[in-house]
């Protein structure tokens, strides 16, 4: 599972995704609740050369995948190449034994201004 910082962190990274003319219609959000004792590393974007290219993910990739086979944490923490780095995402592990702990709440609907859209 991959969960944005903020709503709008994950805004950011559907719309550059998308390539959509209009606002989806069944969009929905959930929020995570994660307590503060479950384990987490923080990903180090300097000692990774190329990963921040959002044209050539195999750096991203190659890490992700080590760290989910060595289960070295339940959150890795990530910038988030959509804004620059100037926000977070987390990646979840579900095979550690703290992601049980992490809570997700009900769905909620997204209502999206239809601006960002071109309308």
């Amino acid at each position: 599972m991959y969960a944005g910082g903020s709503f709008a962190v994950c805004l950011l990274a559907i719309l550059v995704h998308a390539n959509r003319r209009a606002p989806p219609s069944a969009a929905r959000y959930v929020e995570a609740l994660v307590p503060p004792n479950v384990s987490r590393e923080i990903f180090q974007p300097e000692l990774h050369a190329g990963w921040g290219n959002p044209l050539d993910v195999a750096v991203a990739q190659a890490f992700g995948k080590t760290w989910l086979q060595e289960r070295r944490s339940a959150l890795l923490i990530v910038p988030s190449v959509v804004t620059g780095g100037l926000d977070e995402n987390a990646v979840v592990n579900p095979d550690h034994p703290d992601a049980a702990r992490i809570s997700v709440g009900p769905e909620m609907p997204v209502r999206l201004d239809p601006r960002l859209f071109g309308s």
